[in-house]
């Protein structure tokens, strides 16, 4: 997956997106800006196909754009499917505003 300060058409980008094993759980872990072009190259690399996860942490996240969200609805449907529950277990205060702005607090299990 894509990592924080790995170059993206020559500039470095300010976000990142990672796939890591934690204990018996597979975790998305996001931080820094959540937009297209991390989404983009995240997408790309693992053949527009989002990955099957039991757990997502974006407390480190400090942006999150509307591209970021659908990755994240995506990874959502696709792990739920997979028969995983891809629990939001961490959430920083720009994305739980986010989530609140779109209403897709019940969605990710946030309580309004």
């Amino acid at each position: 997956m894509v990592s924080a300060g790995h170059p993206f058409e020559g500039r470095e980008l300010e976000g990142s997106i990672r796939v890591e094993r934690e204990d018996q759980q597979t975790v998305l872990r996001l931080a820094g800006e959540i937009d297209m072009e991390v989404v983009e190259q995240v997408e790309d690399l693992n053949d527009w196909r989002p990955p099957v996860v039991d757990a997502i942490d974006a407390g480190g996240v400090t942006f999150l754009s509307s591209i970021g969200v659908g990755y994240l609805i995506r990874v959502l449907e696709r792990s739920r499917a997979q028969g995983r529950s891809a629990v939001l277990r961490s959430v920083s205060p720009s994305a739980e505003r986010v989530f609140a702005r779109t209403g897709l607090t019940e969605m990710f299990g946030l309580s309004e």
